[in-house]
């Protein structure tokens, strides 16, 4: 028995592909007092999302994160990560850096960040490729940006069932896919809202693969932009919902330099002082059973 996971973990020296472990957490809130970093061959098993939660106030350089996991074959399940702040540049839940071909895997897991002087994040995956199944990720109130889910650095994550929020700051992105990341997005719903710049979903010269996705920017004052496809971007958008409202910029789906391919798709923009259901800008988009309304407006 331990107090923390951080100590169950140290305790571990022999965990292999043919000697794995699990570190099982009962209910209740264990206090962390920096980044946890998880372990090769050691899955951590929580009882159940709000019943079992791991928090730490340490925020600080980057990456900033209560769990942090590397090049690891490993799964973080039925629990919940808390970034409850302190001082420094950046609050996050959940940070990955080069995973590769799903070995480390998020089993319901919520992962929420809060505060973070330059940003906050849900989950962050830098070069990394985790499996992501049943996930919540929330970031709200970090001063300068809030990204729920931000995929980085030709990051190619699976992601099922996620539902990514992030709100406050000056942008808030539900997910952010940039610089060559391709993440195939299936049953995701993606927010950003309550600050100045919202983004549902950003991609950014990245080519993700969306399937089913809820993208939705609303209750900024300046831009709302459900979906954004920017600097040489090729998503393939099949059965997505975008819709935007408010601020001075409204955009269902804004395509700017980029080629998207869009099948079933639904983009809806109100009540800003511009809107667009869809914007191609020096851009060539593939449409297909696409409806665009825009209302309101000047």
């Amino acid at each position: 028995d331990y107090t923390l996971l951080s100590a169950a973990l140290t305790s571990i020296d022999d965990a292999s592909a043919s000697n794995p472990y699990v570190v099982r957490i009962a209910a209740g809130v264990y206090t962390e007092p920096s980044t946890v970093l998880l372990k090769d061959y050691v899955d951590v098993e929580g009882s159940g999302q709000n019943v079992t939660t791991i928090t730490c106030a340490c925020a600080s350089a980057s990456p900033g994160a209560v769990v942090s996991a590397g090049n690891i074959t490993a799964e973080i399940r039925h629990i919940t990560i808390d970034n409850s702040t302190g001082t420094g540049d950046y609050a996050g839940g959940v940070f990955t850096t080069g995973v590769a071909d799903e070995t480390f895997s998020m089993l319901h897991i919520t992962a929420t960040a809060t505060g973070g002087t330059l940003l906050s994040y849900g989950v962050f995956n830098d070069s990394s490729s985790p499996m992501m199944n049943n996930v919540t990720a929330t970031a709200t109130s970090g001063s300068s940006q809030n990204f729920a889910v931000y995929n980085d650095n030709s990051s190619s994550p699976t992601m099922n069932n996620v539902t990514a929020t992030a709100s406050g700051g000056i942008n808030s992105y539900g997910v952010f896919n940039d610089s060559s990341s391709s993440p195939t997005m299936n049953n995701v719903t993606a927010t950003g809202t309550g600050g100045t710049n919202h983004r549902g979903v950003v991609n950014y010269s990245s080519s993700p693969t969306m399937n089913n996705v809820t993208a939705t920017a609303t209750g900024g004052s300046s831009e709302n932009w459900a979906v954004n496809n920017e600097s040489s971007s090729s998503p393939t958008m099949n059965n997505v919902t975008a819709t935007a409202s408010g601020g001075n910029e409204s955009y269902g789906v804004r395509n700017s330099s980029s080629s998207p391919t869009m099948d079933n798709v639904t983009a809806t923009a109100s009540g800003g002082t511009t809107n667009y259901g869809v914007r191609n800008i020096v851009s060539s988009a593939t449409m297909n059973n696409v409806t665009a309304t825009a209302s309101g407006g000047i």
